[in-house]
């Protein structure tokens, strides 16, 4: 099976290098040999022996090489990789991609011509790096009706949250963001992963293929980590959960809910203890019940060894189905006004008499219990009080906070975050 690689960045390099490591151990497994025929490149990579490879800078050329079987896309991006993975589908050539941008925002299209022209195009690799998610849903679960996906789908988010909650030495976000980038975690322009856009694209494919349903990205509701502080960081540390960037897509009568959003989650559960730049995907079953995917989320070789998947899959002329986005059923997005969760609350106040009281009749009289509260002395004149809530509908709980944010002695807008409950 002669593939042609578009790309060699990270990802490309560690793939060009995992095929001729491997070489032996992929062909024991197969009845053909995967051969790297051409690859395409923009630039050099001083790390990627490219010895004995042709080598072009035009990227559709390997779209029409009438010698290659199937093109690996890995430029990135959207528009250039839509051209060049829809040009290779019109050529007859299945495609592998580990580009979660390119399929959630324009699977529909991809899809729909390469059922036209009896293509596959497979993208293991475009959620959560290492972790065979994809086909885990879609042939492992087969045989369950999934109701909930959640995900910790961004290293860079769970590394700054992890460290902000370090024991040894918490530190504030654009602190930690610092060191993400010093060691490659984060991208100059860090705005795609703590703002959650990146999750977002990954669950979009997630709900896709697990719900069988057409997805908008528009249709996600996103909510970044920047503004989380350490002082919620410690608070959240002492009612006995964890911070985790999460992103959760689940199905009830009246629709799905697609959410990315800082949660807690309780210490005791396994969830809560994926830390650093490690990826963790919840899927609940029917049958199964929940089952729980831990692995790397990103690099190289954890991305590209989800290529070699795919191509694996093709090599052995596995009747792999497309997962045709364009026939999908529809279902309405559920707003946040109809989800009920419980909440951590935190409020600055004035340390005066009478305060607790005040915010304790504005939750009753909306029916929002208190399940837990901390409250402590920052200065002689400043109190912060946090509150586990009961659960209870989010518009509810918003129109209370405005409400609470309405009172003489409350000094600064009350913070909200989530908890999940797995």
């Amino acid at each position: 099976m002669k593939i042609g690689i578009c790309g060699v960045g990270t990802v490309g390099a560690s793939l060009i290098s995992l095929i001729k490591k491997n070489q032996d151990e992929i062909g024991r497994k197969l009845e053909d040999e995967i051969v790297i025929h051409q690859v395409a490149l923009r630039r050099e990579n001083p790390q990627c022996d490219l010895t004995g490879i042709n080598i072009t800078n035009d990227i559709y050329e390997v779209a029409k090489n009438p010698n290659i079987d199937v093109l690996v896309e890995l430029i990135g991006g959207t528009e250039d990789a839509k051209d060049l993975v829809l040009l290779a589908v019109k050529n007859k050539k299945h495609v592998v991609t580990a580009n979660k941008a390119l399929i959630a925002m324009h699977g529909s299209e991809i899809f729909s011509a390469a059922r036209q022209m009896g293509v596959c195009v497979l993208f293991e690799a475009a959620v959560a790096g290492g972790i065979p998610i994809i086909k885990s849903i879609r042939e492992g679960l087969v045989g369950n009706i999934i109701s909930r996906i959640a995900g910790i789908l961004n290293g860079t988010s769970n590394f700054i949250l992890s460290e902000m909650a370090s024991k040894k030495q918490p530190r504030a976000f654009d602190e930690v963001l610092k060191e993400a980038q010093k060691k490659g975690y984060a991208e100059a322009d860090p705005s795609f992963d703590v703002n959650g856009i990146d999750a977002a694209h990954k669950i979009v494919i997630l709900a896709m293929i697990g719900f069988g349903i057409k997805v908008q990205f528009e249709a996600v509701q996103i909510e970044g980590i920047s503004e989380i502080c350490l002082e919620d960081i410690s608070l959240i540390d002492e009612f006995g959960f964890s911070l985790k960037p999460l992103a959760v897509a689940f199905r009830i009568s009246d629709g799905i809910s697609l959410r990315v959003y800082p949660a807690m989650i309780e210490k005791e559960k396994v969830f809560s203890k994926v830390d650093g730049v490690t990826n963790a995907v919840l899927v609940e079953g029917c049958s199964v019940g929940e089952t729980l995917y831990v692995g790397p989320g990103a690099g190289g070789d954890a991305t590209a060894s989800s290529v070699i998947s795919d191509l694996v899959h093709l090599s052995r002329g596995t009747n792999i189905p497309n997962e045709g986005f364009f026939d999908l059923n529809e279902a309405p997005t559920i707003e946040d006004s109809s989800i009920d969760t419980a909440s951590y609350v935190r409020l600055d106040v004035k340390n005066i008499t009478g305060v607790m009281a005040s915010i304790a009749s504005v939750l009753k009289k909306n029916g929002i219990g208190i399940e837990s509260i901390i409250q402590r002395e920052v200065s002689e004149t400043i109190a912060r009080i946090a509150i586990i809530t009961s659960i209870v509908n989010e518009k509810v709980l918003d129109e209370s906070l405005r409400q609470l944010d309405e009172l003489l002695a409350v000094i600064s807008a009350p913070t909200k975050i989530r908890i999940f409950k797995s």
